[in-house]
């Protein structure tokens, strides 16, 4: 059965609600998860960089015999080698960042729910599906797909929409009018 337009805005604002939820729950580490975010919109730069970068070393090769082959040669290497490194750094802070995040949220989830149930009356525990062995299972494999969620998926995220952008954006200085015929190629087949 297809869900309503109803069940589908119901389950996307229930979504958002537990976003905003995690990040209220994280402000503790809210420095480091906008240190992370920058770090991530750095590498989302870095790619499309290397596109223009690759584009202007094969118009070099192009031509071999140039009389200033072998320094704009020299230059475009240097310029993939500062890149490769740059990228390097990056994504070695943006992955230690968020692990950092979502290492320090999963202890803290875990903790304040095993407080929680060891609160809980009695008869919560005699009940089939609060069994120790149900439980122990839901507090690990809970905590995991929060810690996922918050060590990879928004820093990809944001990784992924910055490269779009700086994508386009060097798609359209370089020929905005070949960008918009791609773009309409591209609706057409959508």
């Amino acid at each position: 059965q297809k869900p309503t337009k109803e069940e589908i805005k119901k389950k996307k604002l229930q979504e958002k609600m537990i976003m905003t939820r995690l990040f209220l729950y994280n402000k503790s580490e809210r420095p480091a998860l906008i240190f992370g975010l920058m770090i991530a919109a750095a590498n989302g730069v870095f790619f499309p960089l290397f596109s223009k970068f690759f584009s202007q070393i094969l118009r070099v090769f192009n031509d071999p015999f140039a009389p200033d082959f072998e320094e704009k040669t020299n230059m475009d290497a240097l310029a993939f080698l500062l890149l490769g490194v740059a990228t390097f750094i990056s994504n070695t802070l943006q992955l230690g960042v968020f692990g950092y995040i979502g290492e320090n949220l999963t202890f803290r989830l875990r903790k304040d729910v095993y407080e929680k149930l060891l609160k809980m009356p009695m008869s919560f525990f005699d009940r089939p599906e609060n069994s120790p062995g149900a439980l122990t299972t839901k507090l690990s494999t809970d905590a995991s797909k929060v810690n996922t969620l918050t060590s990879t998926t928004i820093g990809i995220t944001i990784q992924s929409f910055v490269s779009l952008i700086t994508g386009l954006i060097l798609a359209f200085l370089a020929s905005w009018q070949l960008t918009l015929i791609f773009f309409e190629i591209g609706r057409a087949h959508v």
